[in-house]
């Protein structure tokens, strides 16, 4: 590997954000999520790297505003008063709706839902027997993963929607131009991606598990949600991840459907809304030289088609590098180069592998070991994949 690494970056090469890393419990175990839960989790005990330009907080409504007409921004503020003076910047993300978190409440692991649960009273919901993020001990995990009986707020619902709109205007009244917050997410579905619950991206089973769902109810929310968050913010840059729509494209919407989604991706070049895909794997290489195919084709069309317009586009890994779709990094890497992106977020779990590859262990690595080890991975090795993959990009 090139000794470089580390140095200025390659002409070209993308923006590097990460997600935190998994946030260890008092109890020792693990909240594996993406999302903060806790605030030290992605400041004091983020494994820094030095090549990356910042961190995606992503944050569940229900940790924000517990409470009607008492949401609490103590976290953001600590978040963005911690990088900021370390000159890294901030994705912010609001996630509206998710599959419930593993979390600890006095003493006692409990999972957290993302959506209020004072907004799930007031508005229509539907049932779901859904995924959890994390496993509580004893739980029944023979459907490959743990589930719990829940419920969901409806998308098609005015009164969610109302709600929403309320939570953003006073995230821009607040951060709207915030010098140290890079992206605002628009969030719409699973962990703020255009995603409906249950997900939809692989066997489009949403149509039959969301009452009243169509292809067109969601391309309504998600243009109603985008309206929303272009009306609140106007100095900070609007970010938008696409995920059910391109896959809806190519497998189940009609023909007047279709047109909608492409005019959908144009009205976001038109506003010069950031668009990126949670789609970043080794089989990317192969989808771009594809016209039909699985959803990853036709959200990386939709990626490359605006970039060729002159937008900035971004690429999200789908799992952290120990995950065997993304082992290839050479060929990740050639996509990344191939198709220009701007930007591109991997996981915590990577930042904790080149943290633990460079000095050893420590405790912003301690969650990251215990994740890899776990999966009978080298945390060092794993570490060393990820540099791989970052020198190959530019850096």
């Amino acid at each position: 590997m090139s000794s470089t690494l580390g140095q200025a970056r390659a002409p070209g090469a993308p923006e590097l954000y990460f997600y935190p890393p998994p946030y260890k419990l008092p109890n020792g175990s693990l909240s594996p999520s993406i999302l903060t839960v806790a605030a030290e989790q992605i400041t004091d005990l983020f494994p820094s790297v030095k090549e990356m330009d910042g961190v995606v907080l992503l944050i569940a409504w229900n940790q924000l505003c517990p409470r009607p007409n008492a949401c609490d921004f103590a976290l953001i503020d600590r978040v963005l008063n911690y990088w900021g003076p370390r000159g890294k910047k901030v994705v912010l993300s609001l996630s509206t709706m998710g599959f419930p978190v593993k979390v600890m409440v006095e003493g006692k692991e409990r999972f957290l839902e993302e959506t209020p649960e004072w907004v799930l009273r007031d508005v229509r919901t539907y049932p779901a027997h859904s995924p959890t993020i994390g496993v509580i001990a004893g739980m029944d995990v023979s459907e490959g993963s743990s589930h719990v009986d829940t419920a969901f707020p409806s998308h098609l619902d005015q009164r969610f929607l109302s709600h929403v709109s309320h939570v953003v205007q006073q995230l821009a009244a607040k951060y709207d131009g915030n010098p140290v917050i890079s992206y605002v997410r628009i969030g719409t579905g699973l962990l703020g991606e255009d995603n409906p619950i249950p997900p939809s991206g692989a066997g489009l089973l949403a149509d039959q598990k969301i009452p009243g769902f169509t292809v067109a109810s969601w391309l309504s929310y998600c243009d109603r949600i985008t309206s929303i968050y272009l009306d609140a913010f106007h100095r900070s840059q609007l970010e938008f991840d696409i995920s059910f729509l391109p896959a809806a494209y190519g497998r189940v919407a009609t023909q007047t459907e279709r047109i909608a989604i492409e005019r959908f991706i144009q009205f976001l070049s038109d506003k010069r809304v950031f668009v990126a895909f949670n789609g970043l794997e080794s089989a990317d290489l192969e989808y771009l030289h594809a016209t039909s195919g699985p959803a990853p084709v036709h959200a990386l069309n939709f990626l490359r088609k605006a970039k060729q317009n002159g937008d900035r586009i971004g690429l999200e890994e789908v799992s952290p590098i120990v995950n065997p779709r993304m082992q290839n990094v050479s060929a990740m890497a050639e996509a990344v180069k191939s198709l220009g992106a701007d930007r591109i977020v991997l996981f915590g779990i990577d930042a904790g592998a080149i943290n633990f590859a460079r000095n050893g262990a420590n405790p912003t690595n301690a969650s990251t070991v215990q994740f890899v080890t776990g999966q009978g991975k080298s945390p060092e090795a794993t570490g060393r994949e990820v540099e791989e993959l970052l020198h190959l990009i530019g850096y």
